[in-house]
């Protein structure tokens, strides 16, 4: 995975993330997981009347009619995530990594549609770790620290890791206080909690636009990778060589496909070379 300067970062969040309207109103933010989905927080749509609009409004002026494809907004077990796609077409903007693992620690950026400015603002902080009343082993919110992001029009966009050099979590809530140790605090609900239904989200995505099977190939590919270097960052190499023979395996099926289908979806093809350069050399083979 390539390393990003900050500016690229923040010049990346600004031209993949869009304001979400309702009924002609924002109600917060969303981003592009892919180019037929884009992913917000599941709590923005509870009050939706049927039949309302759902828009969203890039910084490059570009609007799409969206449809809920997936939502879940739940106290117990906690769930907030939405997953939306447009009603025609394809989205014309940048589309942003994802990641299924957890980082603890380290510097975030995020692009929210704020009150105060009305518009696309870039955003960033420090990830502090668990929320202090979560219970780490089932459902547990992420808490991250920003002056910026904690105003009303951020619930849903994308809690970017520079540690990750992808998105790891949704913003779901903000605190109340003015002042004091808790000022800035915002909680975020983490992509693993909704990773299966994300990824079949993404590989449907696949189907439809004529991409699979290699589509299909190469996303079973990347997903183990990503498994593989969870167990890298915790430590058990062992774990991960073995996840990484088996996205090694879904590789070799998309590259067969890809020899008798040149042209079709050649770029999935050579990301996952890439993913396989970078896991022998930290391997030493």
């Amino acid at each position: 995975m390539v390393n990003m300067t900050e500016d690229k970062i923040k010049k990346l969040l600004y031209e993949a993330c869009c304001s979400i309207h309702i009924g002609g109103k924002i109600v917060g933010t969303g981003w592009v997981a892919s180019d037929c989905c884009i992913i917000s927080a599941g709590h923005l749509f509870a009050k939706m009347v049927p039949g309302e609009e759902i828009t969203a409004h890039f910084s490059n002026n570009r609007m799409y009619s969206l449809e809920v494809k997936s939502r879940e907004y739940t106290h117990d077990p906690l769930t907030d995530y939405a997953i939306l796609r447009p009603q025609s077409g394809k989205i014309d903007a940048p589309i942003l990594e994802c990641s299924d693992c957890i980082e603890l620690s380290g510097k975030f950026y995020t692009c929210g549609n704020g009150k105060t400015l009305m518009a696309l603002s870039s955003a960033e902080g420090e990830i502090v770790g668990y929320a202090e009343n979560s219970n780490n082993d089932v459902r547990s919110l992420l808490k991250v620290t920003s002056p910026q992001s904690g105003e009303p029009g951020y619930s849903g966009c994308p809690i970017y890791s520079a540690k990750a050099n992808a998105v790891i979590a949704i913003q779901v809530e903000a605190t109340s206080c003015k002042s004091g140790p808790e000022r800035d605090t915002i909680l975020a609900y983490p992509l693993k909690y909704f990773w299966v239904e994300l990824s079949n989200s993404l590989k449907n995505d696949f189907i439809e636009t004529k991409e699979d099977p290699l589509g299909l190939a190469c996303i079973d590919a990347e997903t183990e990778f990503d498994r593989a270097n969870v167990y890298v960052r915790r430590g058990d190499q062992m774990c991960a060589d073995g996840i990484h023979d088996v996205a090694l395996q879904c590789y070799k099926i998309a590259k067969k496909i890809f020899e008798t289908e040149v042209g079709v979806a050649s770029k999935y093809v050579v990301s996952i070379q890439r993913r396989i350069e970078e896991t022998e050399k930290r391997r030493g083979g």
